[in-house]
Parts: C-alpha cells; structure tokens; sequence
C-alpha cells in the first residue's frame, strides 16, 4: 500500500477515458477508494477456486541469486517481444531503485 500516492498521480496525468485494471491479492479498502474515485463504476471480480492460474496463463519463474535478478530482468525484457508485466518488490526504495537502473540503460 506504499503506493497510493503513485498510483493517484499516475490517474491524475493520464488520459481520463483510459482502460483500467487493478489486480489486487486483497482488496483493502483504499484500492476500492481509488476504484470508485477514479474509474467510477466498476466490476469486481473475485476468485473463488483453488486453481493458481487459468487455461491462459502461462507461467514461468526463475531461481537466481538476488545479485543476478537486474540481469535476469533486462534479459526476459530484451527478448521476449511484446513484452509487458508488472514487477513486484519488497519496499518502495527496492521499487525506485529498480526504475533508477533500468532507466540508466
């Protein structure tokens, strides 16, 4: 929830009739307040079952030292084409460091 204040901003300098999706593991109530502020009328969707992922999904994960995690990051972005994600880390500065190296490349 180190986010907020991001994630305000971000819907604040952005186009006003943009798609939006917020995923969340919970559903604190602040993300369902920048839900209603921001989106205005929306769906939740919640999962019920026991299954990790759908037919859809594919995932992949790595084990790696955490000195070669950036690497391993800067390599998957490289190659995959069309590459998109979401990039989860511990705290806020892990997050700001992360977006400090890869800007620098």
């Amino acid at each position: 929830m180190g986010f907020i204040d991001d994630i305000q901003t971000i819907f604040k300098e952005t186009n006003p009739n943009k798609k939006v999706l917020l995923f969340s593991a919970t559903m604190p109530r602040e993300v369902l307040q920048i839900a209603k502020k921001y989106i205005g009328e929306y769906e939740l969707i919640a999962a019920e079952n026991k299954e990790i992922t759908g037919e859809q999904t594919d995932q992949t994960y790595f084990e790696v030292q955490e000195r070669d995690k950036f690497e391993l990051l800067r390599r998957i972005m490289d190659t995959e084409t069309g590459f998109y994600g979401i990039i989860f880390c511990h705290t806020k500065a892990d997050v700001d460091e992360l977006v400090s190296r890869l800007n620098d490349e």
